[in-house]
């Protein structure tokens, strides 16, 4: 068969096609209008999870708000409208990368490129394992590895945006926690005991608190509680007795039982302090001043 034959016999569309179903991305193309002209394999498995998948000939925007009516767009439950309309703005943009969430909670990297003849071809990767990835990097970047509560770093920016909100008028509070007689459950029972105690700390901890409070391991045996937008400033008094005593409650330690307390310092934001330091030396001074009056007292502003 001659060259010449041979071309003569190509036809350019199906061609086309077949070069789209070997892309190792999804693929799909839409007319000038924004309907649904062709798209891959790959891209029909990226939305198998979707009760309703795309027809040819339906309208990109229309397809849209199908997933939004079933549920299948996990990010913009309760910001419906707000989501149509950026993903609507992007998909007309003469190109756009993004990343958004489809049924299952899986990630997706979207390209899209506006084509001179008014329509448009995008892609679709699937990065669920990097954002996980990403998510985990961030996760420990801001909390406490054995314990989950936050870390030093989520307590400052939170403690910043405290200070940033609170007046005379509308306070927070700090508390510092330092465990009493911590050092004799590790001398006498092993570091993996005194691990597990600290891992029961915080449950409790967390009990103890509002879920708008965060609680912190700031050091071995060492704990601040944020408590922000108080009601009154006696509420901060009745939170710091209440998390004493929740922590001075007997324990079980891999089968033994522990006994322990804690020492406790309380700041006011702002009237001790319009600073992340200066709250915390202040607690701190707050704490020493009461272990100096005997272990498992309180101390709050002086």
């Amino acid at each position: 068969m001659s060259p010449s034959n041979t071309h003569e016999k190509l036809d350019p569309l199906s061609l086309f096609r077949e070069t789209i179903e070997l892309l190792p991305e999804a693929a799909v193309i839409f007319d000038a209008e924004d309907r649904y002209l062709f798209w891959n394999a790959k891209y029909e498995e990226f939305y198998a999870e979707s009760a309703h998948s795309p027809l040819v000939g339906q309208l990109f925007e229309d397809y849209l708000r199908q997933l939004l009516e079933l549920k299948q767009v996990p990010a913009a439950v309760g910001r419906e409208t707000d989501w149509l309309a950026e993903r609507m703005a992007r998909h007309r943009q003469p190109f756009s990368r993004y990343e958004h969430q489809i049924a299952g909670s899986r990630w997706i990297r979207v390209e899209e490129r506006r084509l001179a003849s008014g329509g448009t071809i995008g892609t679709r990767v699937d990065i669920t394992e990097l954002k996980q990835r990403e998510f985990q990097l961030a996760y420990l970047a801001h909390h406490d590895a054995m314990t989950g509560l936050a870390n030093r770093v989520l307590l400052q920016e939170r403690l910043e945006g405290a200070i940033a909100r609170s007046s005379p008028d509308a306070p927070a509070a700090v508390v510092g926690l330092d465990l009493d007689r911590f050092k004799h459950v590790n001398d006498h029972l092993g570091h993996h005991a005194g691990d597990e105690l600290l891992r029961q700390v915080a449950v409790r901890l967390r009990g103890a608190v509002r879920s708008s409070d965060t609680v912190a391991r700031v050091g071995g045996d060492e704990f601040v509680i944020l408590i922000p937008d108080l009601p009154d400033p006696r509420f901060a008094d009745d939170a710091l007795g209440r998390i004493q005593d929740r922590v001075s409650e007997p324990y079980l330690v891999f089968g033994n039982p522990v006994a322990i307390g804690a020492s406790a310092g309380l700041a006011l934001i702002p009237q001790d302090g319009q600073s992340c330091d200066a709250l915390l030396r202040h607690c701190d001074n707050a704490m020493y001043s009461a272990k100096v009056n005997g272990r498992g007292a309180q101390a709050s502003r002086e």
